[in-house]
């Protein structure tokens, strides 16, 4: 039978610390709720309006997320594995806009990708449009949710010895091979985390 350990001074303080913390996020959570009623919360988010919203936020957030990962954990593996001149000033490009207020990022992206945008201009006349269409929230969603899912698969990748794929190539693997079999399946765990933290983003 396992002993339990008795908690210390330490562990006490710890725990009410944390406690604190947690009263902090629920509180509010469990004000709204009751405030509103269970039964106007349950019957407001089955409204047409309100379920039309949902589904669209989370197929863009799903589609913003899968190009994060098609592009980003490339790049997160670049940054974790090779060193190169101007890396630094990559990383902080790329945790831009967790600094950047979200008023001033949607201002940047009209700029750009709005009808008379830098790239929107253009796009334009292509028939790709940005603004009042689904593929700006997409845009908009991936730009504040990219770091998230960078940072989180580069700190995955920097966690996998160097070592085994060294010996996979060894082997015989080539360098897809070797990324495939032994980097990515040790890997896995932190990068959906990250590509979860950014579509709850």
């Amino acid at each position: 039978m396992r002993r339990v350990r008795a908690l210390s001074l330490l562990d006490w303080v710890f725990w009410f610390a944390g406690l604190l913390l947690v009263l902090f996020i629920l509180i509010p959570l469990l004000g709204t709720l009751v405030a509103s009623g269970p039964g106007e919360t349950a019957s407001g988010l089955t409204q047409p309006d309100v379920l039309s919203s949902l589904w669209l936020t989370f197929t863009c957030a799903f589609f913003a997320t899968l190009v994060a990962l098609l592009a980003g954990v490339p790049l997160a593996y670049l940054l974790a594995r090779r060193s190169f001149p101007g890396k630094t000033i990559l990383e902080g490009i790329i945790d831009l806009p967790i600094i950047i207020p979200h008023t001033a990022a949607g201002v940047a992206l009209l700029l750009v990708y709005g009808r008379q945008g830098l790239l929107g201009g253009p796009l334009k006349s292509l028939g790709l449009y940005f603004t009042e269409n689904a593929a700006g929230i997409v845009v908009a969603m991936l730009f504040v949710g990219l770091p998230l899912l960078v940072d989180t698969a580069r700190e995955a990748f920097a966690l996998v010895d160097e070592r085994l794929e060294r010996v996979a190539r060894t082997l015989g693997a080539g360098p897809w091979r070797a990324f495939g079999r032994v980097t990515m399946p040790l890997a896995w765990r932190g990068i959906m985390a990250g590509a979860i933290l950014m579509w709850a983003r």
